[in-house]
């Protein structure tokens, strides 16, 4: 028994050891106000709470970038949606392609540590440009490159998007995800509050050495809310 039991235990290690996690997740940390609307907070104050609370969490010795994210990476929430390319026919491509995604600030992918593979992160200001990932871009584009290409999806969002970078395959949503399609799309600055999910801090250190202290940069924020801090 006990030598079954270490075979299965080193199987276990291998696998894990095999996942390409990319996301360096010993080093990123996710900080959230727990109960915003319970404090009365509505989109506007609650825009301007992640801005400063970003701004705190940033300033706090031992992190090197801070960006938003909703979903965050292996929070177990999912937001998904259908997309297809902007110019195809009735019918063709039908019924488009389902995929998950994430609307992140453009540090995000500095912060996350998830680089591009063509092109580049979507401006500030830029809801219309989006980052998709090299599954996403075989699916819909094939050999040929997507950069440029608007997408269109009637879920998140009924206007058209375009494309401006490619980002490497990794697990997002767990760390078993295998080729999922995904979408990174940016946070739109007039819809920043309740649904923006959590700030993430980029650390030099392990991430669980600084929970303390952003817990306390959301203190500073708003002594009222409850932050939830996690690596």
């Amino acid at each position: 028994a006990g030598a079954v039991a270490t075979a299965l235990l080193l199987r276990s290690v291998q696998h894990a050891h095999a996942i390409d996690v990319v996301i360096p997740i010993n080093n990123l940390l996710s900080i959230a106000p727990a109960d915003v609307s319970a404090q009365g907070y509505d989109d506007a104050r609650a825009a301007a709470l992640f801005r400063t609370l970003q701004r705190e969490v940033d300033a706090v010795p031992g992190v090197s970038g801070t960006a938003l994210a909703n979903p965050s990476p292996f929070s177990g929430n999912r937001h998904a949606t259908t997309l297809r390319r902007a110019e195809a026919q009735d019918g063709q491509d039908a019924p488009g392609v389902r995929v998950f995604l994430s609307r992140v600030s453009p540090s995000f992918f500095f912060v996350a540590s998830l680089p591009l593979v063509r092109g580049r992160v979507f401006e500030p200001g830029a809801p219309e440009e989006v980052v998709v990932s090299e599954t996403l871009a075989r699916r819909l584009w094939g050999t040929a490159s997507p950069l440029g290409a608007r997408l269109i999806s009637g879920e998140f969002n009924r206007g058209s998007h375009v494309v401006v970078g490619i980002a490497r395959d990794a697990p997002f949503l767990s760390l078993r995800q295998r080729g999922e399609p995904f979408l990174f799309h940016a946070t739109e600055s007039s819809a920043e509050g309740l649904g923006i999910g959590v700030v993430l801090a980029r650390t030099l250190a392990p991430a669980s050495t600084l929970v303390a202290a952003a817990q306390a940069a959301g203190a500073r924020v708003d002594s009222n809310l409850t932050f939830d801090v996690a690596p």
